[in-house]
């Protein structure tokens, strides 16, 4: 289900998320690469309702916000599943780095 979330709500996701990255730099390759895949499927089991969210805020008709969110393109989805390969392999690169993560 799509929300509308408040100002605060936006704040306390971002502040999780900025909570979360110390985590995400300790993670091996392969976690990262398996938490881009879930949140890829989620984004995935969720996309007619995003495609009714953008029709409905923007006015579109439903054929064309469903072209919108569909796996093509620069949308989110693809973004997260082009990434996990990336996070497999170590970076744009293609080097894994020192360490679990990817970081120095």
């Amino acid at each position: 289900m799509i929300y509308q979330a408040t100002k605060d709500q936006v704040d306390a996701a971002v502040a999780a998320a900025v909570a979360a990255a110390p985590l995400m730099r300790e993670m091996t390759l392969d976690e990262r690469s398996i938490v881009l895949r879930k949140a890829q499927q989620k984004l995935l089991e969720q996309r007619e309702e995003m495609a009714l969210a953008v029709s409905s805020e923007s006015g579109k008709p439903i054929k064309e916000a469903r072209l919108e969110v569909e796996p093509v393109g620069g949308n989110a989805a693809v973004l997260l599943r082009g990434g996990a390969p990336i996070a497999r392999r170590g970076g744009p690169d293609g080097r894994r780095r020192p360490g679990k993560g990817t970081g120095p």
